[in-house]
């Protein structure tokens, strides 16, 4: 980290630069903390690369200053010329980046106009397809970063090996949740009886994308092993992607079908939490702290999950979940079933997830750790 600098004068002006502001775990958790940040301290202005999107919305109706560039490339010259003169204008002090070209082209502009620091907020812990043009140059301008907003410590070997950046610079803030929005609730009916589930039988879902690298294959391997143990036992599989029809045929396969409840991307993620007696995440890489687990646990619900990325800091061995190994369908099971056998077991174990949000992973905290990180550029 830098030398601590002088006090300035407040609220500091502080500009976030983002790709876009559609949906997405990290643009709600951008929304939540330039809306919420102590107007006394900061000044935070927001630039979305490429247009609007829900969460840009939300921002302005907040009244946070907010800009969208919609900029024909990501490259040109006229990108790092409007954002250069946006922050002249508005006296920028520090800068937080995330996304790949947001991240040089303002490194680059805020190297160049004197603004300290420079923070880079990654989202990731690896690459799912990866380019080897951004390797060499992330690495090449890691110098250029005075701080590393990281959302797990699981993320540090992935910043230090394949970005370079130092892990001195690197501050962990994990993602928050309002617990105020998330209430947790008897089994829904309606949900119940949508999805034909019988009211006493065990639940267990998974909330992720259909891709590879969620390995939903697993979790059908462990649903059929625990199906012939549980056989009321159901199995929902909550969103879409291109691995759909694949995971259909292969739940055909495992003679699973009538067990297995895919629904597609659903908006009422809290009511269908309220069905299910545990949530699994499967993933084999970039997994780095999952908006659907801290959601689950919010809604007090126990976690299954698999030891990539941030996924082990969210879950307490044999207190709200167990940890188990990637691509082993019998380990699954067996956690599964440790929780799901017993209705009581599930309760207590949900309880204590949404304890562990109130200690550790509140949108309050989440905000003050982010504010207290930039601050400690300006403070002795």
């Amino acid at each position: 980290m830098t030398a601590k600098r002088k006090p300035v004068s407040r609220p500091l002006p502080v500009l976030f630069l983002v790709p876009h502001l559609e949906v997405g775990g990290a643009e709600r958790q951008l929304a939540e903390l330039v809306t919420r940040m102590d107007p006394a301290r900061f000044r935070p202005i927001v630039v979305s690369q490429k247009g609007g999107g829900v969460f840009f919305e939300q921002i302005q109706r907040a009244g946070v200053e907010a800009h969208r560039f919609e900029l024909p490339s990501r490259w040109g010259v006229h990108f790092a010329w409007r954002l250069a003169r946006l922050c002249r204008s508005r006296g920028v002090r520090a800068m937080v980046l995330r996304g790949f070209s947001t991240g040089v082209v303002g490194r680059l502009v805020g190297r160049a106009l004197g603004i300290r620091p420079i923070l880079m907020a990654e989202h990731s812990t690896g690459r799912v397809d990866p380019d080897p043009k951004k390797r060499p140059l992330e690495r090449l301008l890691a110098p250029l970063c005075d701080g590393v907003i990281a959302v797990a410590r699981g993320q540090i070997p992935y910043l230090m090996q394949e970005k370079r950046h130092r892990p001195d610079r690197i501050r962990v803030v994990y993602n928050g949740i309002d617990l105020s929005d998330w209430r947790p609730e008897e089994p829904d009916g309606e949900i119940l009886r949508e999805l034909a589930i019988p009211a006493t039988a065990p639940v267990a879902g998974i909330l992720a994308m259909l891709r590879p690298e969620k390995d939903h294959d697993t979790f059908l391997r462990a649903a059929r092993i625990l199906g012939e143990r549980l056989p009321d036992a159901r199995f929902l599989v909550v969103g879409e992607g291109r691995e759909r029809s694949r995971l259909e045929a292969l739940a055909r396969e495992l003679e699973i079908g009538e067990r297995v409840i895919f629904t597609g991307r659903r908006s009422d993620i809290s009511r269908l939490l309220t069905v299910f007696d545990v949530t699994v995440l499967s993933s084999v890489t970039v997994e780095t702290f999952p908006m659907s687990f801290l959601e689950a646990m919010a809604m007090a619900r126990p976690l299954v999950g698999t030891r990539v990325g941030g996924v082990p800091e969210m879950i307490e061995e044999g207190g709200n979940g167990y940890v188990v190994p990637l691509r082993d369908p019998t380990a699954l099971a067996d956690a599964l079933e440790k929780i799901i056998a017993d209705r009581e077991v599930a309760r207590r174990m949900g309880r204590r997830s949404r304890e562990i949000v109130a200690e550790k992973f509140t949108m309050d905290r989440m905000v003050r750790d982010t504010e207290d990180f930039i601050d400690s550029f300006f403070t002795g």
